[in-house]
């Protein structure tokens, strides 16, 4: 504490106008202070007039507030409270996101590597059990721009012209809840897609002149085990990636089949990935 005794109330101004511009705070004109004050303390962040003819202050001002400045005179003629710029008291800190927190039972999510093939899918997914570790998902898709030639890549057939598919996946959720997820299970797909056959007088003799090309509907079949990870970006958003592995099956028009369809019938190894962005609710 610093004491400054004998003080005329002229003085006090000019020193507690001083103060009030050295702590960083606006200038503010003060009424006449009462005939007995006479001396001013200056403690931590407050000031405090007192008569020159009392023995002792009081410790603690008539007026202090955790969010300003007070000033008082003493005999209660004038009293001014300016807050104070934010201190780290005052600054409420964001709390920390809780991974173990279950922010719903629901996550809608885009595949948007299907966006490649113009292909738009949707999922859904719904969650299982206290620690939300079963999932059942459905997938739907649509195809929003022209089919493609799969001349160049057979294998991409399904992809390239797939006019719609969905499905069901059940996703089982390893460990308990965490911003970063490990997840396994069974799916099985079905869609339908467009492909190419030659039709003419002689379907086998591909140099034949009266060579033409037509299209036709075929479905697909499929079933695979699947597996990934479920990354937490926010409260509410989620990114995944997965693979997996499994068999399927395409069934073309028994009419519209020939050398060109030779390699685009029947069942083989399938292998599926993707990344999922979704809203977790």
């Amino acid at each position: 504490m610093a004491h400054f005794p004998l003080l005329r109330f002229s003085a006090a101004w000019a020193l507690g106008r001083t103060l009030l511009l050295g702590l960083g705070l606006p200038a503010v004109a003060l009424a006449q202070a009462p005939r007995d004050t006479q001396a001013l303390e200056l403690q931590g962040g407050s000031l405090t007039y007192r008569p020159l003819a009392a023995q002792q202050t009081s410790n603690a001002p008539a007026s202090s507030t955790d969010s300003g400045f007070g000033l008082d005179y003493q005999g209660g003629a004038l009293r001014l409270v300016i807050p104070w710029p934010a201190t780290k008291k005052d600054i409420t800190e964001k709390a920390p996101i809780d991974w173990t927190a279950n922010p719903g039972r629901n996550i809608v999510a885009v595949r948007y590597m299907d966006l490649i093939f113009d292909n738009a899918t949707l999922t859904y997914e719904r969650l299982f059990g206290p620690n939300n570790q079963v999932g059942v998902k459905l997938p739907f898709s649509l195809k929003y721009g022209r089919n493609q030639s799969p001349l160049l890549n057979q294998s991409a057939i399904y992809p390239m012209n797939k006019s719609f598919s969905t499905g069901l996946e059940v996703n089982f959720y390893v460990g308990p809840p965490a911003r970063v997820r490990y997840f396994l299970g069974p799916a099985v797909h079905y869609g339908r897609f467009r492909y190419d056959y030659s039709e003419g007088p002689d379907d086998f003799l591909l140099f034949s002149l009266s060579f033409r090309n037509r299209r036709a509907i075929a479905e697909r079949y499929a079933c695979y085990f699947n597996n990934g990870l479920r990354y937490q970006l926010g409260k509410h958003f989620v990114l995944a990636a997965d693979a997996g592995i499994g068999w399927k099956t395409n069934v073309l028009d028994d009419r519209r089949m020939n050398l060109k369809t030779d390699d685009i019938a029947g069942t083989s190894l399938l292998l599926v990935g993707n990344f999922n962005l979704g809203y977790h609710f």
